[in-house]
């Protein structure tokens, strides 16, 4: 038997997720503004879920911007030789 990750209670092996159904229902209901239990183990887990989903997350603007040039300069070579051969031919 399993635990559910949220109120602790003993769920069946083969339910998948962390979570019981009666926890993901009470999440669902107080995403939707039918349960309001401030103080349920469910609706904090949800609480601290959405407020990591909602927070902006910061990403490397230097790291794309060397990934980009590297990414283009094959074909900024296979361009200028073209262009060689263009002239010169």
């Amino acid at each position: 038997m399993a635990n559910c990750h949220t109120c602790g209670e003993r769920m069946a092996n083969d339910q998948s997720g962390s979570s019981c159904s009666l926890c993901l229902a009470k999440m669902i209901n107080y995403a939707q503004g039918e349960y309001h239990d401030e103080n349920d183990p469910a609706v904090q887990r949800f609480k601290k879920a959405a407020a990591e989903y909602q927070s902006p997350k910061s990403t490397p603007q230097g790291g794309c911007a060397l990934l980009f040039a590297v990414m283009t300069f094959p074909a900024f070579l296979a361009a200028a030789g073209i262009g060689i051969e263009n002239f010169l031919g």
